[in-house]
């Protein structure tokens, strides 16, 4: 994901996902979103959808990087705690 994120390539982004799972073997996966500088609610929605589809596929999705934009975003959306997030601020 980049920092110019469009409705248009949310289905896109989520069908890739979905495509790279093997239902029949279940491991964490990893979406990095250090690139991630100015997220907005579209950025909000993307990341949930993705995280719906790979647990469609039986799969934890886990996000690394998270900035303090994102982080506050998140955070004031209500979804920092449904969403797993290694480190933030790139780590």
């Amino acid at each position: 994901m980049g920092p110019s994120l469009s409705r248009g390539d949310v289905p896109r982004l989520c069908a890739s996902l979905a495509a790279a799972l093997d239902p029949d073997e279940p491991r964490p996966a990893y979406c990095d979103v250090v690139t991630v500088t100015d997220p907005d609610m579209v950025t909000v929605d993307a990341l949930l959808r993705l995280h719906l589809t790979a647990r469609r596929r039986g799969h934890r999705l886990r996000f690394r990087g998270a900035g303090p934009d994102l982080l506050s975003l998140l955070s004031l959306t209500g979804f920092l705690s449904v969403l797993a997030l290694d480190g933030a601020d790139g780590a």
